[in-house]
């Protein structure tokens, strides 16, 4: 990839990430069981999705820094949403869902950060 402006790679690639988000929370009504509990299942799953991705991008793009830019902090970044987890996190708690918030919270953090670690372990060499 030869040489383009950092903010406009983090700007395509966020673009596209957070296309793919609207994307997916608007196709997932289509599956019922998803919604049969008030875990907000398609935001964990974005955001384990994208924390593992990042970990491949940051192993596969180590050395190419405008690669990381566009798929790492763009795309990924775009894709995942902490503002969704914490609002949703939020919301479980205004309806008395404390024990779903908690393990929504630190179901999060240590599947996101097994996703991380999964997708840099898998493609060390």
């Amino acid at each position: 990839m030869t040489e383009w402006p950092s903010g406009l790679l983090v700007f395509l690639g966020g673009g596209v990430g957070a296309t793919a988000r609207w994307a997916l929370a608007r196709i997932a009504p289509l599956w019922p069981s998803l919604h049969a509990s008030p875990f907000p299942w398609v935001t964990f799953s974005i955001n384990f999705v994208g924390s593992f991705a990042l970990g491949c991008f940051l192993v596969v793009f180590a050395e190419r820094p405008n690669w990381r830019l566009l798929l790492g902090t763009g795309l990924c970044g775009g894709f995942t949403t902490m503002s969704t987890f914490s609002a949703e996190t939020i919301e479980l708690l205004g309806k008395g869902h404390a024990a779903i918030a908690t393990v929504y919270i630190l179901g999060t953090l240590l599947a996101c950060m097994a996703g991380a670690w999964l997708g840099m372990r898998l493609l060390k060499a």
